[in-house]
């Protein structure tokens, strides 16, 4: 169990409680129709909605990772989806990757090449978790309003045509994200022996 806790970085734990807001945030919308058991107010905000929002961010973050988003990422690293990029549908100009590799690469100057790797690697783990933040998030109002409806009493939601139509489009943002960022993973510029030295 203590090396699943030391896992959780406090980048992690604070990406899982943004995302969890969304889902605190659709919960309560879903609730206000009829009382529900569980209420998250201004009185409980900080002792239990902050901690609701971690623990349903941390939740909903895991069975994206391990359920969802492998369909996604099976789809975006297929052959067909390889070679469309190859052909130029990148979503992201040649002049913008070589420009974002450049500064990447600015960090370790001095560095050798795999230095520079390195640094690449981080600066695309750094994209990818901004990309998980916004799938969590569009899966968190998803489930927010889904356990709304659970815990109370069904009703009809104002909002949630507007609900869905955002979670919807960070699905789209993180999708199109991704295929940015494998994009610049596939297709950079090596370091050019003046950057290796």
């Amino acid at each position: 169990m203590e090396t699943v806790l030391k896992s959780f970085s406090l980048g992690f734990l604070l990406r899982s409680v943004f995302a969890g807001t969304f889902f605190v945030l659709t919960y309560s919308v879903a609730t206000k129709c009829t009382p529900a058991e569980i209420q998250v107010n201004s009185g409980n905000l900080f002792s239990f909605g902050m901690v609701f929002a971690l623990v349903a961010g941390v939740t909903v973050y895991g069975i994206h990772r391990s359920v969802i988003y492998p369909w996604f990422e099976w789809a975006i690293d297929a052959d067909w989806a390889k070679r469309l990029r190859k052909r130029g549908a990148t979503l992201i100009s040649d002049n913008v990757i070589r420009e974002l590799v450049s500064r990447w690469d600015r960090k370790t100057e001095k560095e050798q090449k795999h230095a520079k790797m390195h640094c690449r690697a981080e600066q695309i783990t750094a994209w990818a978790d901004f990309i998980h933040l916004q799938y969590t998030s569009a899966w968190c109002i998803i489930a927010g309003l889904w356990a709304g409806q659970i815990v109370g009493q069904p009703c009809h939601l104002r909002y949630w045509r507007l609900l869905i139509a955002i979670a919807g489009f960070f699905v789209i943002a993180a999708t199109a994200s991704t295929w940015r960022a494998r994009s610049v993973e596939e297709y950079w510029p090596e370091p050019t022996p003046f950057q290796e030295q």
